[in-house]
């Protein structure tokens, strides 16, 4: 970590020229293969974010229009390199941006001036965190408890033990698996199936309908797997196998062949990429979910 941090500062004190031992700036280190391209431009994006960049042979901030004439920029070099610049994880958000739209997130602290990035309350989901913001807006929590939330006048504890909220975040309890009262055992339903306890029918809706609230269940060992670490577990056969993944998806979500993004169960119904006999089957069954 420090030597990267010394690495960023020489941003404003400048790289030396390999070839002619003078200081020089980001840009022409970049252009002198001194600092990797990537690493370059998020150097000068944050420093054009904040306060202008930096010419270290006069020491001073100086505009762009100033370090384009003096070699020190490009015009437009950051616009035509947008996509390579978004590599800050907002954490509230879930979603990568680059520095100057991080920037804007930001709060100013009134004593001290300085930019905070408000990182919201996370809560343990089925598969990933699930933000107190994203909890608001799936109307599980109202806006009061959110900013009790925040302003810690209520625990995460506190919010998860709530019924409406612990359904929410995991799930209702699906059937588990087969219990034989004459001999007091339990048995997975895969294994209740290749008994004959279970008509394969039965068996496989059984299944499909906990992959689609999120896990598939080991009642002996009582343990939660994936779908891929359950067959690996041997807790079904291969022949459930593509059936059960499908089914899984309604907690993952689908990808749309046209737009190649993840949507909900509904939205792939909607669009007939699956079974609608599956689909309905999945929505009888699973947790609300975040769009």
């Amino acid at each position: 970590m420090k030597e990267k941090l010394l690495s960023a500062e020489k941003a404003v004190k400048g790289y030396e020229d390999p070839y002619t031992k003078q200081i020089i700036s980001v840009f022409q280190a970049m252009q002198k293969d001194v600092v990797p391209k990537d690493y370059g431009l998020r150097l000068l994006e944050a420093q054009i974010a904040t306060q202008g960049l930096f010419d270290p042979a006069e020491k001073k901030t100086i505009s762009v229009e100033s370090a384009i004439q003096k070699g020190h920029y490009e015009k437009d070099l950051l616009n035509n390199e947008m996509s390579e610049l978004k590599v800050f994880y907002n954490p509230s958000s879930q979603e990568n941006l680059n520095y100057k739209n991080l920037l804007e997130k930001c709060t100013v602290e009134p004593e001290t001036g300085l930019m905070l990035l408000p990182v919201c309350i996370t809560f343990k989901g089925l598969r990933r965190g699930i933000s107190s913001t994203e909890l608001l807006q799936s109307n599980i929590i109202d806006k009061e408890l959110f900013d009790d939330l925040q302003k810690g006048k209520t625990t995460t504890q506190d919010v998860m033990l709530m019924e409406t909220v612990k359904e929410y975040l995991e799930g209702k309890g699906s059937i588990a698996g087969v219990a034989v009262l004459s001999t007091n055992q339990r048995m997975s339903i895969y294994q209740a199936m290749k008994q004959g306890i279970l008509m394969p029918g039965t068996a496989l809706v059984l299944l499909e309908a906990q992959a689609a609230t999120g896990f598939m269940i080991d009642p002996v060992e009582n343990k939660k797997f994936t779908v891929d670490e359950a067959i690996k577990n041997q807790l079904f056969g291969p022949e459930y196998h593509a059936k059960l993944r499908s089914a899984e998806r309604a907690v993952t979500g689908y990808k749309d062949p046209y737009t190649g993004e993840t949507i909900s169960l509904f939205q792939a119904l909607s669009k007939d990429l699956i079974v609608k006999e599956l689909g309905f089957a999945c929505l009888r069954h699973k947790l609300p979910q975040v769009e």
